[in-house]
């Protein structure tokens, strides 16, 4: 039963970051096209460029650390209000906090295992 519960952890954990990544990317590139600054995200294309490439390193199971530590620079804005903070909604912080949870489950999940996930 923990072993589902941790692949399933480990699978949301990478679903999350890896739709972050694709929103934060399209986010800068429809800024950029629209020549107006319609939504402040600073920095959103750098951020999503490395959840990407981190979660890919993660999924494959090279430095993996890097995915954690990814996953950690989300949650520190994600509970700061980083996000659209005036109008963020409340359920945000909590599901980045479940997403870290996996990606520390990532980290520490040892080699011998025969499951890919």
């Amino acid at each position: 039963m923990l072993k589902v519960l941790g692949s399933l952890l480990r699978i949301y954990s990478y679903v999350f970051h890896l739709t972050l990544s694709v929103f934060l990317v399209s986010i800068s590139i429809v800024q950029l096209s629209r020549h107006e600054p319609w939504f402040e995200v600073k920095g959103s294309a750098l951020l999503g460029t490395m959840e990407f490439v981190c979660t890919l390193l993660g999924f494959t199971r090279w430095l993996r650390f890097l995915f954690a530590i990814a996953a950690a620079m989300v949650l520190y804005p994600a509970f700061t209000g980083f996000f659209a903070a005036p109008y963020m909604p409340s359920w945000i912080p909590s599901a980045a906090s479940v997403a870290f949870l996996g990606a520390l489950l990532v980290m520490f999940k040892s080699e011998r295992s025969g499951m890919v996930l």
